[in-house]
């Protein structure tokens, strides 16, 4: 798939406009679209592509695990040795019934890799993919609800869902289905999503997915959110390293009956307040987007090529930012700082024009970058973006 093709979020549901889904549908309700277009997901994943993976990577449980809503299936019932994925067992179990479940998959598929981070440029927090293939008339799981949101992108076959109320709103990750189960209530909608089809499905709301005359294979795009609760527990964290009041231990005595609380409620109230007053929300704010950008390892497809031309390079050839880059600018008196991928790069203040510029378009002549440096010296700058990752010659 090449750069000009990478599956961002727009591209993923569209027609719907992004700002028009955040609105309207971002936690808040479903969003269905149906596109006739069968074919729509083809760059992402495919048939032949899960068997692939399925039959060249030795794989092990958790990896792969099968589904099946109609009859019990343990891991020995498709592993050998250390939970190794037996091929063979594993087609028979599919043969039965069985929804084969691949778990984030992105790791070995570049396609699914590029989409993950291009989502998470928009979205903000970690996204994840699970890969649900399951036989002609059969059901994978049994009615319920997931505790991040999801859009099911199908690129093979049919499959019919149905939708029910939300059971609990919102839920945080500790709220799975398994450990707060709840009984569906009426239905809310009743679909077929087809090849090229979408739906969008906030945590929380009851669901079930079952094929009927075809096999299915749909996409499940995981949306790993940071809650408003974890991101104020954070902060509480950071204020208790300085503030030696938060450190102290609740009173003694207070599991005892009869314990007066009336000092300890006063000390609780008090820390509140304390917490308002002191809370630092752009340091909670920077923390979450340092996470964002060191735990997004560059996607570095074709950097052996890259290399290899970084000799031949020549003030006509044309150069870009990589597409799934995840990176911040800081301007300073020692030059440009780009940091991502966990670490930084820093480059003098003659350079800082061009390197902005590279770093925020898709494509330019080297010639053409603005700034200061001569066509020496801007070779010289390309070359460097590019060993580090963070620019590719076109």
């Amino acid at each position: 798939m090449s750069s000009t093709d990478t599956f961002d979020l727009a591209r993923m549901i569209s027609p719907t406009d992004p700002a028009a889904f955040f609105a309207k549908h971002w936690e808040r309700e479903p969003l269905i679209v149906h596109r006739d277009a069968p074919h729509y997901y083809d760059d992402l994943l495919t048939m032949d592509e899960v068997d692939r993976v399925i039959t060249t990577y030795q794989l092990s449980f958790p990896a792969i695990t099968v589904a099946n809503a109609n009859r019990p299936v343990t891991t020995k019932d498709y592993t050998f040795g250390n939970d190794v994925i037996d091929v063979a067992r594993l087609y028979q179990q599919f043969a039965l019934g069985g929804s084969l479940v691949m778990n984030q998959l992105h790791r070995f598929v570049p396609a699914l890799a590029g989409l993950c981070r291009e989502v998470e440029r928009d979205a903000g927090c970690p996204i994840q993919t699970n890969i649900y293939l399951t036989p002609r008339e059969s059901q994978g799981l049994k009615v319920h609800y997931d505790s991040h949101d999801v859009f099911v992108l199908q690129t093979h076959g049919t499959k019919h869902w149905t939708l029910y109320d939300t059971a609990v709103a919102l839920p945080l990750r500790g709220q799975s289905f398994s450990e707060f189960p709840a009984e569906p209530g009426p239905v809310s909608a009743e679909f077929d999503l087809k090849p090229g089809d979408m739906l969008y499905l906030p945590r929380g709301v009851m669901h079930q997915a079952q094929t009927t005359s075809s096999e299915s294979l749909h996409i499940t795009v995981g949306v790993l959110h940071t809650s408003w609760a974890e991101a104020i527990i954070e902060t509480v964290a950071r204020i208790a390293l300085k503030d030696p009041a938060f450190r102290a231990s609740i009173p003694a005595g207070h599991s005892q009956d009869g314990f007066d609380r009336t000092e300890a409620e006063k000390t609780f109230r008090g820390l509140l307040q304390r917490l308002h007053d002191h809370a630092d929300f752009d340091g909670t704010m920077d923390f979450y987007a340092e996470e964002m950008r060191s735990n997004r390892p560059s996607l570095l497809r074709g950097q052996l090529q890259q290399v290899c031309r970084l000799a031949l390079l020549t003030p006509d050839d044309r150069v870009g930012v990589r597409s799934t880059l995840v990176f911040r600018f800081r301007e300073s008196a020692e030059g440009l700082t780009v940091a991502f991928s966990g670490r930084e790069l820093t480059l003098p203040p003659h350079a800082a024009e061009a390197a902005k510029h590279v770093l925020t378009h898709p494509s330019t002549a080297v010639r053409d970058l603005p700034g200061p440096l001569d066509d020496d010296g801007k070779l010289v700058l390309v070359r460097r973006l590019i060993r580090e990752g963070l620019a590719a010659a076109l």
